[in-house]
C-alpha cells in the first residue's frame, strides 16, 4: 500500500511536527507526531530529506494489516469463540462510572472506605 503524508502543524517550542497519513486516493488513515531532526549545522531537515525521514516513520505494515483485517478474516468467529471475559468488578473505575480526576479520587477513596 502506497502511503503519503502532509505536515499539518509545527510546534516551534518542541521542534516537532504533526503529520497526517494518507492513502493514494487521499483518504486520511491517521496521524503521528515526529521530532524534527537537525543537520550538522543545527538546522531542521527540509525538502526531500525531511520527506524521506517522515516516510521512514510511517508504519505502512500497520495500515496494510488494518485494511486487511477490516475487510474481514474468514475465521474470526473461531477466535471470538475462545474469548473468556473477565468477571464483573465492583471497582467503579473498571466500570467507567467516573468522569473527572476528582471523581476518580473520590471513587477510589469511597471504594476503600476512606471517605463516605
Amino acid at each position: 500500500m502506497a502511503l503519503g503524508h502532509k505536515i499539518r502543524y509545527f510546534d516551534e517550542a518542541s521542534g516537532n511536527i504533526e503529520v497526517s497519513i494518507h492513502k493514494a486516493d487521499g483518504t486520511e488513515l491517521g496521524s503521528m507526531a515526529v521530532d524534527l531532526p537537525m543537520d550538522a549545522d543545527g538546522k531542521y531537515l527540509v525538502g526531500d530529506a525531511l520527506n524521506a525521514y517522515i516516510t521512514d516513520f510511517i508504519p505502512t505494515e500497520h495500515y496494510t494489516r488494518k485494511e486487511t483485517v477490516g475487510s474481514g478474516i474468514a475465521n474470526k468467529d473461531e477466535v471470538k469463540a475462545m474469548i473468556e471475559a473477565y468477571p464483573p468488578s465492583d471497582d467503579p473505575m473498571a466500570e467507567g462510572e467516573v468522569d473527572s480526576v476528582e471523581d476518580i479520587v473520590d471513587a477510589r477513596l469511597k471504594h476503600h472506605g476512606l471517605i463516605s
